[in-house]
């Protein structure tokens, strides 16, 4: 049985990083963590996965404001690095 196995590949990478740096910019010491999560983070993901990513604040009066906020930034992202 052939293994199809992946972790993060290189774009994946550079995405989650710029992704990273962008939150930190947004939030600044309001950002508690950035966790990956899921078959990627435990390397066990296959070429369907997806990427999984919590994202911790240590404070926010509305979530659904923030909401907006990081899915505006990951679809920046996403479609910088076509993903």
């Amino acid at each position: 049985m052939k293994n199809n196995i992946v972790s993060l590949n290189e774009k994946e990478k550079l995405a989650i990083n710029e992704l990273v740096q962008s939150l930190k910019k947004l939030y600044g010491s309001n950002l508690s963590r950035i966790i990956l999560y899921g078959s990627k983070a435990r390397g066990d993901a296959t070429e369907g996965s997806d990427i999984d990513i919590m994202i911790v604040l240590k404070e926010f009066d509305k979530w659904e404001e923030e909401f907006e906020k990081v899915f505006n930034i990951i679809n920046e992202v996403c479609y910088q690095y076509e993903l």
